[in-house]
């Protein structure tokens, strides 16, 4: 199953207001893939060509107004790793300018005596890896900065961030030198070549903080491409920062860095710069940056570096979605809750007081005090396009809900586990030579399978001797109405011990009403020696199987060679399912 969840709703009752939040942990998360150009940036933010914002993708609000800051005008946005990505260019006849994203300071992107996690994809067109000093015109990349913006000279409260000078990458603080930066001692040097080779391929970075309250500092590591980065300088791969280094009031820049005495002094994610004494224009991409209130694990950092998850998914679960409608009816004190339903899923509202007491997967169902809260809060049928849920409205002064999405499970459209009899299921074909081989029903003995999968009962090619040669068998089940299917899946439990690459067993399906004509092989040479017990199959059925009445076959054939003698094909507990409605 792999469930996915309505944004969280925090209900604040004493103020009577009900307030949409995002995973708790996700606190800020911007994919870049839509550019709402507006025009109109708020001071404090980027002003020039093309000012808008991108979207908080964790639905805290936090929009990340960008402009591109040069005379090309161009817009912020190009294609990116996945989607589109936030886009910079420093033309040569634009002096280390080039597009910039600030995200106004709020108390969620500000991490106070507690673990984070920051994760972005990035790429530069060019690295100037040969390069040496800080000197503008040689190759430089700011990727972020967490940072209130000083003055020329000004000594102030102290911020951080990350970025990129010729061959080594910096995590830095701020202060009055170095365009208000200076590296925290942390420095990666890449091996000779290997930045070079990196050069216009997108690189994932992961950036972790662990809080030490004792003595009040964070242990931090940096993850490129989801591995942990070995320090120079014998600090392996954790350093330590001071935690009011990174419990600052600034806002966060992302692809650049600037100051408050004007735009004149601003980095970019990526120069314009020179090579061999040519110039060349400085392009970067971002993709993906995010922020988490907790530590991601290593095998969750690496999940986002591989690309098996997103900032959405890497904590468990499919993307979120939204609530359409809360309402609270002050007459009678109920809540009602809607949201996008599906057909074949099912919902559950979940539902808990304090957040960081467990993940949101491991929220007790919702217990609103009446009888049979699991009844009525759990397995929740859907009524497409969208469900509705009343409650009453909880005496709690803070609670939060999530709803749970996952399928609903499939139909069961036909089912034997053969403890009934041999029913309706029908044996034939050739037998082969003496001492002869069928299908038989009942429990096997001396050879084969310790007991049937289940129960006492199953069909195999002789229950108490091995099979013989040049047999040619098949055991038919009773026809399966799969006239209304969408879809099916067969599944059964089989045990096979099949001399391999000479004998086989199959699986075909016959049309029930056409003179058992054949349908399609689903499965063929099914064989193997050795066999260390019952082991389950299952396969969709192909279009050719719906819309009809079926008959599974399942045909076991033997060569003319018997040795070595080996027990069979012995199949239990038969079931045929269709998706849910």
């Amino acid at each position: 199953m792999n469930p996915r969840y309505v944004h969280f709703l925090a209900l604040l009752t004493a103020a009577t207001t009900i307030n949409c939040a995002a995973q708790a942990s996700l606190v800020a998360y911007w994919s870049f893939d839509e550019y709402n150009e507006t025009g109109d940036n708020p001071p404090g933010t980027p002003q020039g060509n093309h000012e808008g914002w991108f979207e908080d993708l964790s639905g805290n609000g936090h929009k990340a107004y960008a402009a591109d800051l040069t005379n090309a005008n161009l817009v912020p946005l190009a294609p990116g790793r996945t989607g589109n990505a936030f886009y910079s260019k420093s033309p040569t006849s634009d002096a280390q300018r080039g597009a910039m994203a600030v995200v106004q300071h709020t108390d969620l992107i500000n991490f106070d005596a507690e673990d984070f996690t920051i994760s972005f994809w990035e790429k530069v067109a060019f690295r100037d890896v040969a390069g040496s000093g800080w000197a503008p015109g040689r190759g430089r990349t700011q990727w972020f900065m967490k940072a209130p913006h000083l003055p020329a000279g000004a000594v102030g409260e102290e911020g951080y961030g990350l970025n990129l000078t010729q061959n080594h990458f910096d995590f830095l603080t701020n202060n009055t030198d170095n365009f208000g930066q200076t590296s925290l001692g942390a420095r990666f040097t890449y091996p000779p070549g290997s930045q070079a080779d990196d050069s216009a391929q997108w690189t994932h970075w992961a950036i972790t903080g662990t809080f030490n309250a004792g003595s009040d500092d964070y242990t931090m590591a940096i993850y490129l491409n989801g591995v942990a980065v070995d320090w120079n300088g014998a600090t392996g791969t954790t350093f330590t920062v001071p935690a009011d280094t990174i419990d600052n009031d600034g806002d966060l820049t992302l692809g650049g860095f600037f100051r408050n005495d004007g735009w004149a002094h601003q980095r970019f994610i990526s120069w314009n710069m020179s090579s061999g004494g040519a110039a060349i224009d400085g392009e970067g991409w971002m993709d993906d940056f995010a922020m988490w209130s907790v530590l991601l694990t290593e095998d969750q950092i690496g999940s986002l570096a591989d690309g098996s998850a997103d900032p959405l998914t890497v904590l468990g679960g499919a993307p979120p979605f939204d609530f359409n409608e809360v309402t609270l009816d002050a007459e009678t004190g109920n809540l009602s809750l809607s949201w996008d339903s599906q057909d074949g899923k099912l919902y559950n509202l979940r539902s808990e007081t304090d957040p960081s007491s467990t993940t949101s997967i491991d929220w007790p169902i919702f217990d609103d005090g009446l009888p049979d809260p699991e009844l009525r809060f759990q397995n929740i049928g859907a009524t497409p396009p969208t469900n509705t849920l009343t409650i009453p409205l909880p005496p709690e002064t803070i609670r939060l809900f999530v709803v749970e999405e996952f399928p609903a499970p499939p139909v069961t459209v036909f089912t034997d586990n053969f403890e009934n009899g041999q029913g309706d299921w029908t044996t034939g074909g050739d037998d082969g030579s003496n001492p002869f081989t069928n299908w038989e029903f009942g429990s096997p003995t001396v050879v084969g399978p310790a007991s049937a999968n289940s129960g006492a009962n199953c069909f195999g090619t002789n229950l108490s001797a091995d099979y013989a040669n040049l047999s040619d068998l098949w055991l038919r089940s009773p026809p399966i109405d799969l006239t209304a299917a969408a879809g099916a899946t067969l599944n059964f439990s089989h045990y096979v011990d099949i001399e391999e690459g000479f004998d086989f067993g199959e699986v075909r399906l016959l049309d029930a009403d056409a003179a058992l004509a054949e349908l399609t092989v689903l499965e063929m040479t099914i064989d193997g020696n050795n066999p260390t017990g019952w082991e389950p199959f299952s396969k969709a059925l192909p279009a050719a199987a719906l819309g009809k009445n079926v008959v599974l076959e399942f045909r076991f054939d033997s060569d003319d060679i018997s040795e070595p003698t080996q027990a069979g094909w012995y199949i239990d507990d038969v079931v045929v399912t269709t998706p849910a409605p």
